[in-house]
């Protein structure tokens, strides 16, 4: 009996010691880019396509600006923030991707994202969706939509 009663209390102790050092996902707030497009030029070599962005040059490089009379444009403070885009390749499909939730955790960064692919249009068009994060001193950028990922080493 003194035993099982010892054995209790070790287990008891590692479950506690166990749980302890995990750490959980913080929750980092992101603003969504609008009025932008991805360029003709930008080479897309999957279906769905990542991209951290950390300079205007390479922002400037991916994205052009959708201006109209009605609309005013965020630039981004690149000094402040980052960007993070995901980009499907060009498609005749109404298609939507959202990004459902960013968090960090043990310094990392997870974008979890979903895309939903409608009715067929008489056009085609690149999908995509870009936010803009805090700067931090994360290690990696991982995308994951299901059980998929994607990670991309930050360094800052």
């Amino acid at each position: 009996m003194k035993k099982i009663k010892i054995l209790g209390i070790i287990f008891a102790a590692l479950i506690l010691f166990v749980c302890a050092g995990e750490v959980s996902a913080k929750d980092v707030s992101f603003s969504q880019l609008s009025n932008f497009f991805v360029k003709n030029n930008v080479e897309l070599q999957n279906s769905e396509n990542y991209f951290v962005v950390k300079s205007q040059k390479e922002f400037s490089n991916i994205f052009g600006i959708a201006r109209t009379m009605g609309n005013t444009v965020e630039q981004v403070d690149f000094s402040k923030y980052f960007v993070v885009a995901v980009v499907s390749n060009a498609t005749n499909r109404e298609t939507s991707i959202k990004i459902n939730s960013v968090t960090e955790k043990n310094g990392n960064l997870n974008i979890k994202y979903s895309i939903k692919r409608a009715r067929k249009l008489s056009y085609t068009s690149t999908p995509f969706m870009a936010v803009k994060i805090s700067r931090g001193n994360y290690a990696n950028i991982t995308f994951s939509k299901g059980i998929f990922k994607k990670s991309i080493p930050f360094g800052n």
